[in-house]
């Protein structure tokens, strides 16, 4: 085994003597009881944030759904599957890879808060059921370079694809030996999910004893409130860059009902945009009330806001684009100055 495997294989394996420990003292959270109704919610847990759902979401699950689970179970999006059913990934029980199936994604790197989304197990990803999903809160977004990095080991262990360069020393290393600890740890995460694919399998027997095509909600069924756009178009960029030293363009809109304004700033050469969503009061306040919230195009998503910013390809952005809120609801906004 190369050093750079053995090593972290030294660091997963120290994680789970931990957890091991942990349990021998009775300090690890019991499972939730099976013969047990679901509860509702109680009034100070905030409604699962169930309409507005898409690809790079990170959320988290309703623990009563994977009741064998002893920690808050994150998960990724991936994106829509066939027959109404949804690709999600969980995050990991340990800040370290065990397997090459497992994406370290550099989250809990230099803030040990974000140790619950460090890393991603794509070999344990589901295909779901929207109800599965619609029971989850928002939690976050993988940017366009993490869902891009997600897909990439999602393949390598469903089809064999071969890693690319820079993704073989962010995903664990290989099982070699039959008496490896990893094959228990495997097996427990399996059986936690497995409730998971219960429900998929209910879902898909449903389809079969009905006839024709069951609706799904798209995403071009909501009716949105479209702005004309000045970005992504090359005549502008050009006529910026040889105005000015920053060259560039940018678009201001207004969302009265949240407050916020949304900047968006294209680069001198017309490739790339960045959002950033401030106070309607002072434009150097950032803001994360459309954290979750969508720029839509023709009916599709074509960013998500997070953190109070957001990353485009300019070209998304010509023509006419519209807002909607974390729940997928379209929101009025007002241009307030193209520059």
């Amino acid at each position: 085994m190369p050093n750079r495997e053995a090593h972290n294989l030294a660091l997963w394996l120290r994680r789970w003597r931990e957890e091991a420990t942990l349990a021998e003292a009775g300090d690890l959270p019991d499972p939730l009881p099976a013969d047990v109704p679901a509860p509702s919610l109680p009034p100070e847990v905030h409604p699962f944030d169930s309409f507005g759902v898409w690809a790079s979401d990170i959320r988290l699950l309703n623990p009563w759904l994977v009741r064998d689970v002893r920690r808050p179970l994150y998960f990724a999006v991936l994106g829509e599957w066939l027959d109404g059913l949804w690709l999600i990934a969980p995050f990991a029980r340990f800040p370290e890879p065990a397997t090459v199936g497992e994406w370290n994604t550099g989250r809990g790197e230099t803030d040990s808060r974000q140790d619950p989304l460090a890393v991603l197990c794509l070999w344990n990803a589901h295909t779901v059921p929207f109800e599965v999903v619609s029971q989850s809160w928002f939690i976050d977004t993988l940017n366009e370079k993490e869902m891009e990095n997600a897909w990439e080991v999602f393949r390598h262990v469903s089809t064999g694809k071969p890693l690319p360069s820079h993704l073989t020393e962010r995903v664990g290393p290989p099982l070699y030996h039959p008496s490896d600890p990893r094959h228990e740890y495997l097996a427990e995460e399996v059986a936690g999910l497995r409730p998971l694919g219960r429900m998929a399998e209910e879902h898909v027997s449903r389809l079969e004893e009905v006839t024709g095509t069951i609706p799904v909600l798209a995403e071009s069924e909501t009716q949105d409130q479209l702005v004309e756009s000045t970005l992504g178009r090359p005549e502008l960029a050009l006529a910026g860059e040889a105005a000015t030293s920053g060259g560039g363009v940018t678009l201001k809109l207004r969302v009265p009902e949240l407050g916020v304004r949304v900047t968006f700033r294209q680069d001198s050469r017309g490739e790339r945009v960045v959002a950033k969503v401030t106070t309607l009061a002072d434009s150097a306040t950032l803001t994360y009330k459309l954290d979750g919230g969508a720029v839509m195009r023709g009916g599709k998503v074509v960013g998500k806001f997070s953190n109070g910013r957001a990353e485009f390809k300019a070209a998304a952005l010509s023509g006419q684009f519209g807002l909607r809120d974390r729940k997928g609801a379209p929101l009025v906004v007002e241009m307030e100055s193209p520059t």
